[in-house]
């Protein structure tokens, strides 16, 4: 990400921000088995174009989301749902 974004998470927030840090030997992890509600978020100050989004596992190849929803904001500040998959394989 070019624009200043920061990262949180509702599961292990003190390392949400190693999912942004460039550096694919640390990562961001829920530090226990993945359960339904885990959220992880991606903030950034100014409006940004997503052409799309790469999740680099590095040597955590098992450990990907199992479900995955990512959800944007329009210029009027609605949510909305851009990408869904339940049962996510990876």
């Amino acid at each position: 990400l070019e624009a200043h974004c920061t990262a949180a998470a509702n599961t292990n927030p003190e390392q949400a921000s190693l999912a942004l840090d460039k550096n694919q030997a640390t990562r961001w992890s829920t530090a226990r088995p993945q359960q339904s509600g885990d959220n992880f978020e991606i903030q950034c100050g100014e409006a940004i174009s997503l052409v799309r989004i790469v999740l680099a596992l590095g040597k955590s190849e098992a450990d990907f989301p199992r479900g995955i929803r990512i959800e944007g904001r329009n210029t009027r500040g609605d949510w909305a749902t851009l990408f869904e998959q339940k049962n996510w394989s990876g």
